[in-house]
Order: C-alpha cells, then sequence, then structure tokens
C-alpha cells in the first residue's frame, strides 16, 4: 500500500462537518466511505458499511477487520474534518487548495491530513501487513466513522447498535506522548435580556451588553481561577504550563439576539456569550454543571439582571483503569518510536482536549489513545500537515501492539 498517496486520496474528498443553526450539515460521507471500501478491498481485507442513522441523515461506518477467534482490539478513527476556507498559504508563501494535497519537505499538506485520515491509512496499511502474519495476540478491528468534530454522534451510534471491542485504542491522539485519559467538556450560553432603543438615548433603554461584559468580568475574575484550582491526579501533556491537567473555564463567543440588528447607533434586546469549560478527566460532570449554575445564579441575584444560561453540550471525560493495557501500549510506543529513529522514552498523560474515549470508558471498556497529531501540525487551523515518518509510526505502533 502507497501511504502517502492514498492519503492523498482521501484528503481530496471534502468531508467538512459543520452545525449551522444547531442542524449538523455534512458532506460527502458517503463518497469517503466508499473510497475506503475500494482501498479496503485492493489490500483484501474484510471490510463491511454499517448504515447508520440520525435526524439529520446517514453516518456510514466502515468496520474492517482479520475476523480472527481472538481477544478484539478496535482501532478507531474518523474521516469527518472541520471547515478548512478556499486557500491557505504553507512554507515559502506556496498558495494552495486545503483539498488538493501538496507533499513537500516530508509532509503531506491538506485538510483532514493530521486530524484525522492520516489514522485511517496507518490502520489500514498496519492491517494489510497482520494478515500477512501468524503471530497475533488480538483480532485487530478497524472502526472509521463520521461526526468526531461534532460531537461524536457515529461512535455513539454504532455502541447504541450493540458493537462492542475487548480493549479500544483511539488513533485521533498525540503522537508526543500515549494518552489514557481526556479531559470532559461543557459548551453553552450566557443569555442576558434587555430593552433595546436608539443608542442616542440610552436612558430610556436597558443595555443588555453592559450586563453581560459585568457578568463575563465576574467569570473571568474568580469563576475561571476556581476551575484552574481543580487539578488532576493525571499527567499534562509534554510542555503544558501545568505538570497536572487542570480545570479550565473560557469564553469563545460574543453576539447580539437573533431577532436584532447589528447598528452602532441601536442598543439590543439581547446579549449572548458562549462559553467552553473543560473538567479534569475524573471529575463528575454533573456536579461541575451544578457549581456552574450556581455561579451564575449567584450574580444574576447580587446584580439583579435578567439573564439565563443554556447547556448545549456536554461530555464526561475519561482515563484508563486498565494498568496492563496501559503498559502493552507504552511498550508498542517505543518500539514504535525505535522503528522510525525517535530516541525518547514514551510518556503516559492526560489530553486537555476531549475525544471519543469517553463512549468507550462509559461502556467499560478499557482505552488509551495514540495519533500522528504533533502541536506544530496546525489541524483545525490554514496550513494542516502530517509527517510522512508519523504514517508509518502510528503504523508500526498498531503492528507492535497487536503481535
Amino acid at each position: 500500500m502507497d501511504i502517502v498517496e492514498e492519503l492523498k486520496k482521501l484528503i481530496s474528498i471534502k468531508t467538512e462537518v459543520k452545525i449551522e443553526d444547531n442542524v449538523i450539515i455534512r458532506e460527502n460521507y458517503d463518497k469517503i466511505a466508499d473510497e475506503i471500501l475500494r482501498i479496503s478491498e485492493k489490500l483484501g481485507l474484510k471490510a463491511e458499511i454499517i448504515d447508520l442513522k440520525d435526524e439529520y441523515g446517514e453516518i456510514p461506518t466502515l468496520i474492517i477487520s482479520l475476523d480472527l477467534d481472538k481477544s478484539t482490539i478496535a482501532f478507531p478513527s474518523h474521516y469527518d474534518v472541520v471547515p478548512a476556507g478556499e486557500k491557505w498559504i504553507i512554507d515559502d508563501g506556496i498558495s494552495m487548495n486545503p483539498y488538493n494535497p501538496i507533499v513537500k519537505d516530508e509532509k503531506v499538506y491538506g485538510r483532514g491530513a493530521a486530524d484525522d485520515k492520516s489514522a485511517i491509512v496507518s490502520s489500514l496499511a498496519a492491517l494489510e501487513e497482520l494478515s500477512k502474519r501468524s503471530d497475533l495476540k488480538y483480532n485487530p478491528v478497524i472502526i472509521i466513522t463520521g461526526d468526531e468534530e461534532v460531537g461524536g454522534n457515529g461512535i455513539k451510534l454504532l455502541l447504541d447498535k450493540g458493537y462492542r471491542w475487548d480493549k479500544v485504542v483511539i488513533l485521533d491522539a498525540d503522537a508526543e506522548y500515549l494518552s489514557i485519559g481526556a479531559s470532559g467538556v461543557v459548551h453553552g450560553w450566557i443569555i442576558v435580556n434587555g430593552k433595546a432603543g436608539h443608542a442616542g438615548y440610552p436612558h430610556k433603554s436597558i443595555n443588555p451588553i453592559d450586563a453581560l461584559t459585568t457578568i463575563m468580568s465576574e467569570f473571568n475574575n474568580k469563576f475561571k481561577p476556581f476551575r484552574a484550582s481543580k487539578i488532576s491526579r493525571l499527567n499534562s501533556p509534554p510542555n503544558s504550563i501545568i505538570p497536572k491537567i487542570w480545570g479550565r473555564f473560557t469564553f469563545t463567543i460574543i453576539k447580539i439576539g437573533p431577532d436584532d440588528v447589528e447598528k452602532h447607533n441601536r442598543i439590543p434586546s439581547k446579549a449572548i456569550a458562549g462559553f467552553d469549560m473543560r473538567l479534569l478527566p475524573e471529575e463528575d460532570i454533573k456536579a461541575a454543571i451544578n457549581e456552574l449554575y450556581s455561579y451564575f445564579s449567584k450574580i444574576i441575584s447580587a446584580y439583579g439582571f435578567d439573564g439565563s444560561i443554556k447547556i448545549t453540550n456536554s461530555q464526561k471525560g475519561w482515563y484508563s483503569k486498565d494498568k496492563t493495557f496501559i503498559n502493552e501500549a507504552l511498550n508498542a510506543v517505543h518500539k514504535a518510536y525505535t522503528s522510525v529513529g525517535i530516541k525518547k522514552q514514551p510518556f503516559a498523560a492526560a489530553e486537555l482536549g476531549g475525544n471519543d474515549g469517553s463512549f468507550f470508558d462509559t461502556k467499560g471498556i478499557p482505552v488509551v489513545a495514540f495519533g500522528a497529531l504533533r502541536e506544530e501540525c496546525n489541524f483545525h487551523a490554514p496550513g494542516e500537515f502530517v509527517y510522512i515518518r508519523d504514517l508509518t509510526l502510528l503504523k508500526n505502533f498498531i503492528i507492535s501492539l497487536v503481535t
């Protein structure tokens, strides 16, 4: 299998997913599923497409395995990507279409090159090699689905159908360390009501923007440090500002109400702020949300504002409880590093972000994560790339873990 050429083909299929007006919009899910099926069959692998569906449409999901009578170890990855824009400027001022991949300086550029189509081709290449060997201690199962970037609907639907595996390695993670956990996440809106009017007559209006900025200031000065004071027992990723995972709260969006018109001389009727709250991997998500509600209520009561808070998405964190599995995976990371000339000891840490591991953890399935992503790879940003060496690294990690 030419791993770089197959990656370029997958990148060229625009599989963006986004949420507009609370509706999930998906592009070319069926097209990329057919292409992955073609690659699998060309490699002589047993593959099937599971037709998953929700209220927004279909999420075709591929399951590819060697069908051995052994304990199963699943390797999930995803084909959906975040929106890329029309044009990127990469190294040396080169302009490129993010869906017309470029190979340069031992890197593959394009949307999804790292997150997460790298994992798709690396896992297929690993399975091709494993199919020719007789020293396997697990039956490897590749799972490739969509919607990871908007909440993990593909994996959730698959698990809801009753699919189970003995162990899981999420292939949507950093190559610098073995992930043994991930942060929980809570997204939502703070909404403040006012009275619209002419900005020349502010005394006749109630400005919700003034109230919202006061609330945001209170959160930044008091609630954010409160969240940061929560410290996990799990290591942070390498080069983090705090050695252990810590709680975080960040405002990410500010806007006026949907019925308001953006005008410099008009006071709106509503002001809205979006936030992202990150939890410790082991933190109870209900307790964290109750703390958020309690703090918001105190501010509203103290200032007499007319406001509300709305949670739009929440996902608990997770951490691996199977120490034997962690040690197996660390050993496979070490072998993979050595195979590509990386001279470093493997390191286990939890992720500052979240991933689909929480869904498997909820079902009691041991899970860790490892991938081809690195901080400098610009995933979710213009100029995304993956190192060609890391495609081989991830392939060799899978082979080492399974044999």
